[in-house]
């Protein structure tokens, strides 16, 4: 039987176009793109072509599109790049950064510690959202960078990114944003965003694994945190994965084209899938942060009484989101994410996350709702 992949936010597949992209550049287009011949330049070309697509996808300029390995790295060169080109003119610079932050954030965050900086963390509320009045709270005159996702890879919440952007313009504080969740899911326009610098990952919206982008804004300081000989404006050395970046440039048009017709299409699936799962357990089931804006495609439920690992266990060739361990066992830290929804130990187990993602289909789902259904009442009838 054909896996049922409801695992989007973690990653996707790469679509037929963006495969078919890469294929000419594992063949006979392998050249270098710094040489000076036919090769060379028709790999340069398709560099700046595919920069030219992720640029129109994010409403910025070519020159402000950065290609890196992934959302790690971009996060990485953005936070630290920045942080220790402005750092060294403000004593004691500060930074703030949500609890929802994925760990690329968090990590980097810690870096920047370690070299001077002061780090404070803002909660989010118990819908999963960054509210800005408490973020302004923790503002003072030394903050001169805050990092805040766009959307949350835990929870599927979208934050207030254009009102926290108004808070940061007013202060001269320069934003950055982890949008590796939304980019091709929905609008990410920098310019509408307000952010300074925004970091994504190509295997999140149908491009490979190990190709990532950073927009940084024209005019921001930043220098390289890698030494090398120096590519994309000298930020990042080594030689350009012509591959990858032709594949992350054909992502985005895909992204770009499709976008509305797609968001509307998940959310509709995921929709119908909640209710035939609740008409399956004859109730209600319990969704987390419903009263926050949400990726189209996310949905956390919970289902009482039951390990979602054991659901998974049950069901191998329907693949689940689950909650890492690592999530439970940081229950007790007050940087938390569940702590700040309110969340008891043992809930956190009976959770699972559904994410789904245009290549989902209406049968796969439907399918998925009998298995999950049938898995829950066996497992709890069992007990």
């Amino acid at each position: 039987m054909q896996p049922i992949f409801l695992d989007h936010s973690l990653t996707t597949p790469i679509a037929a176009s963006v495969r078919e992209s890469m294929l000419p550049f594992l063949s006979n287009l392998y050249g270098h793109p710094a040489s000076n011949h036919w090769t060379g330049r028709a790999a340069a070309e398709a560099i700046e072509d595919s920069r030219s697509h992720v640029a129109s996808l994010l409403d910025c300029h070519p020159n402000e599109i950065v290609f890196t390995s992934g959302g790690t790295e971009s996060v990485n060169l953005g936070l630290l790049g920045v942080g220790r080109s402005i750092g060294h003119a403000t004593d004691s610079p500060h930074c703030i950064i949500s609890n929802l932050e994925h760990p690329a954030v968090k990590q980097t965050a810690a870096r920047l510690a370690k070299e001077g900086w002061k780090v404070s963390v803002v909660c989010c509320d118990s819908q999963g959202l960054v509210q800005p009045d408490a973020l302004e709270s923790l503002i003072n005159a030394q903050t001169r960078m805050i990092s805040v996702t766009h959307g949350s890879y835990q929870l599927g919440t979208i934050q207030p990114i254009e009102d926290i952007s108004k808070l940061c313009y007013d202060r001269d504080i320069l934003l950055h944003t982890d949008a590796a969740q939304t980019v091709g899911k929905i609008p990410c326009m920098v310019q509408q965003l307000g952010v300074d610098m925004l970091s994504l990952s190509g295997h999140k919206f149908f491009a490979p694994k190990g190709i990532g982008v950073l927009f940084i804004r024209l005019g921001v300081p930043i220098e390289s945190i890698l030494y090398g000989e120096g590519n994309e404006s000298g930020l990042r050395p080594g030689t350009p994965n012509v591959p990858h970046i032709v594949a992350i440039g054909q992502a985005a048009k895909l992204a770009q084209a499709g976008l509305q017709s797609s968001q509307q299409r998940v959310a509709g699936l995921l929709a119908h899938f909640i209710q035939t799962l609740e008409s399956l357990l004859g109730g209600p089931v319990n969704q987390l942060c419903t009263k926050s804006q949400r990726l189209p495609g996310v949905s956390l439920i919970e289902l009482p009484g039951v390990m979602a690992s054991d659901i998974q266990q049950r069901l191998p060739d329907i693949c689940l989101g689950l909650l890492p361990q690592r999530l439970s066992e940081q229950h007790s830290n007050g940087d938390c994410v569940f702590r700040s929804l309110g969340l008891e130990q043992e809930r956190i187990g009976s959770i699972m996350r559904i994410s789904i993602g245009w290549t989902t289909t209406e049968e796969e789902l439907q399918r998925a709702a009998y298995r999950i259904a049938d898995a829950y009442e066996s497992l709890r009838d069992n007990k």
